[in-house]
């Protein structure tokens, strides 16, 4: 416990700035000078404090340098190293009352530094040392390498060679480009599932190869043995415990009858918009486990947890998926949010058929939905384009990388997704861009969507203004055309024709029976 305990200064190891290196799918190469967007993670300290991410990264003669956001609005200076390994005090640049902010160097990406930042929340000051990582701009949080600029060895493994199973079929995938799955039998006819989560060209992270075996009564000799040859792949025993993280898992478990498989949670209660998993939650069938970057193991190992279902944010703590498979508990991360193709999304569904045995059910819930979207895809194209965005505190503004499934479920909607050409070489499903560029990419729309997934819902256009009063310049605000996102959209994993119903309708002027759109009031 901190108490009136000092705690004690910790001088930053010496870091000498490198040349950066960007890595992707294509491979390496030079990061020119420019603006990026970067994943940042942060640990240390009490657990409590955090750093908004993705943040903005600053390319200048081959220094990088990055302005961060802090939770709290106490932290008034840090301690980090320069680019000679000198010690140097960075003070807050946020205006009083606003989460502290700094723009700090960054000595290079994947891998860990030390920095020290000093808060007054306590009744004196305390300098408390933090580990940030700052991953490679375009890339989702990955592998740590061991050497700055160098791509880690043991990324994109090979493919397993599996022994003693022979391949029977293959589940027919139309859309997406983020995982498959094989059908394996051994020699008493026992059904093994293989399942692939992919890279591809969606993230350069590392390809997971996954060997599910038949309702927890696979060979266990023949599951040892592939395992042992095989160290980058994930045997899962069984899936009746499950300890889910990914909010966008639960709608398609849900729908799929599967949810007495889910016997742990990464959300609270109060927290889930799904009311079948509330009240599952309720009445004690389903315990909450801590979140992604704090899971209570002594709850998982003693209750026998087969599984961990987590999204991306796991690759911001690796040590937390490290310690979980050393408990024995395998961690499949699941990428739904990275397909292009709305019907991409929606086809994970059939993942989780996999994982559930419940394949038949899940190919019925996609044709269903599928159909829906045909029907849809014939309207005629309105002529009006649409920009979702949200603003954060430092006044940046995220929007949906154009070309990627939200995108596309407004152009299935008759609209025009704006902005709409490639932004640089950024490869994430988000992108920042600063209040003048989305200003000019965007001042057009004829529709405003905002996103309060990631900022919180907004009422009235003075909530807009009060974030920046650029956006009365824009048609759009000039017009009254401006929506809100409920916040509980993204759990909404099967949504997708309903989404797409409401983006017709608002893009048709009419204003009743939207599900997840509400008219922002002057």
């Amino acid at each position: 416990m901190l108490g009136k305990t000092c705690i004690k200064k910790v001088i930053c190891p010496i870091l000498v700035f490198l040349s950066i290196f960007l890595v992707s799918c294509a491979g390496s190469a030079a990061l020119a000078d420019g603006e990026y967007l970067c994943e940042v993670s942060l640990s240390g300290g009490s657990g409590k404090a955090s750093i908004e991410s993705p943040c903005s990264v600053i390319i200048k003669d081959g220094a990088a340098f990055a302005s961060i956001v802090w939770s709290s609005s106490n932290y008034d200076y840090m301690i980090v190293k320069d680019n000679e390994g000198a010690d140097k005090k960075i003070l807050n640049e946020a205006a009083s009352g606003e989460n502290s902010s700094f723009t700090i160097p960054v000595p290079y990406f994947d891998r860990e530094f030390s920095v020290i930042a000093d808060t007054t929340a306590m009744s004196t000051s305390h300098e408390i040392e933090y580990s940030l990582i700052f991953w490679t701009p375009g890339t989702v949080p990955g592998v740590q390498n061991e050497d700055p600029g160098v791509q880690n060895q043991d990324q994109n493994p090979q493919k397993p060679a599996l022994t003693g199973l022979t391949k029977v079929s293959e589940m027919p995938l139309l859309y997406t480009k983020g995982f498959s799955v094989e059908h394996f039998e051994d020699e008493k006819k026992q059904r093994y599932s293989f399942i692939t989560i992919a890279d591809g060209d969606m993230s350069g992270e590392t390809t997971q190869y996954i060997l599910l075996a038949p309702d927890g009564k696979g060979d266990e000799e023949l599951l040892t043995e592939n395992k042992n040859n095989n160290p980058g792949l994930t045997v899962i025993y069984d899936t009746e415990k499950t300890y889910l993280v990914s909010g966008q898992a639960m709608d398609p478990v849900v729908k799929l009858n599967a949810l007495q498989n889910i016997a742990f949670s990464g959300k609270k209660k109060e927290d889930w918009a799904i009311s079948e998993a509330a009240d599952a939650m309720e009445r004690g069938d389903i315990l909450y486990a801590g979140k992604y970057s704090a899971p209570d193991f002594e709850l998982l190992v003693s209750k026998g947890c087969g599984l961990s279902i987590e999204n991306t944010m796991i690759y911001h703590n690796p040590k937390i998926k490290e310690k979980l498979e050393s408990l024995g508990i395998p961690v499949l991360v699941e990428r739904s949010g990275y397909e292009d193709d709305p019907l991409g999304r929606l086809e994970w569904v059939k993942l989780y058929g996999a994982l559930f045995d419940r394949e038949e059910e899940a190919k019925k819930l996609f044709d269903s939905q599928v159909e829906r979207i045909e029907e849809l895809k014939g309207l005629p194209d309105t002529g009006k384009s649409v920009a979702v965005f949200s603003i954060d505190s430092k006044g940046k503004v995220s929007i949906r990388r154009p070309g990627e499934y939200i995108s596309g479920m407004i152009e299935l909607a008759g609209g025009k997704y704006l902005p709409d050409g490639p932004l640089g070489n950024s490869t994430s499903s988000t992108v920042k861009l600063s209040m003048e560029d989305f200003f000019l990419k965007c001042e057009s729309a004829d529709i405003l969507i905002y996103n309060s997934t990631i900022s919180g819902e907004i009422e009235k256009k003075a909530d807009l203004l009060s974030k920046s009063e650029v956006i009365k310049n824009m048609k759009a605000f000039k017009e009254g055309s401006i929506y809100c996102l409920s916040t509980d959209y993204y759990e909404m994993a099967m949504s997708t024709a309903d989404f797409i119903t409401d983006v017709r309708k608002i893009l048709s002027g009419e204003k009743e029976g939207l599900k997840f759109l509400k008219e922002v009031a002057d």
